[in-house]
């Protein structure tokens, strides 16, 4: 393998691991505490991406402590949050999808995924807050970089990934 290999084969697992780990830690975190127990749920499975983002950020033992409290906090009210995210989601994909045509079913049912949605938005947004203020400035500075990562790598992928599964 040559050296340009070898170097574009390392932005691209760095493009992959980092921003995904960064989604789990702080954006994700709801996500990791929606998925059942014994499946790779909860913050007592961390998981291999979780524990990478913790040793890329090389948080302290006490700081790694403080940040499995705070997500353990609000645990359950992340996984009821995301059953109502999911649940709403699948309303309005019946609707859509439904034999009859029924735009004021269609915009209800829109309108609650967005209201669940923004609800989510705003929790893991406070989350986030709180996250930022167990880490060091330089561990701030680094993450914001892997959630720019990973925004870019969305961007540039995701519309790929969607368009080869035939989704707009």
């Amino acid at each position: 393998m040559n050296e340009n290999k070898k170097t574009n084969s390392k932005i691209v697992g760095t493009a992959l691991v980092l921003p995904l780990a960064a989604l789990l830690l702080v954006g994700g975190s709801t996500l990791i505490q929606a998925q059942p127990p014994g499946r790779g749920g909860g913050f007592e499975d961390r998981g291999p991406l979780l524990e990478r983002v913790m040793e890329r950020l090389e948080l302290s033992p006490a700081q790694q402590e403080e940040l499995e409290e705070l997500l353990a906090e609000n645990r359950d009210q992340h996984r009821a949050q995301w059953e109502a995210v999911k649940t709403a989601r699948r309303a309005l994909s019946d609707q859509i999808h439904a034999e009859i045509f029924d735009e004021e079913a269609i915009r209800e049912a829109a309108a609650a995924v967005a209201e669940i949605e923004e609800e989510l938005a705003l929790s893991r947004a406070l989350k986030f807050q709180e996250v930022q203020q167990i880490l060091t400035p330089e561990q701030r500075a680094q993450m914001r970089e892997m959630v720019e990562t990973f925004q870019d790598f969305r961007e540039e992928w995701g519309g790929r990934h969607r368009g080869r599964r035939g989704r707009s």
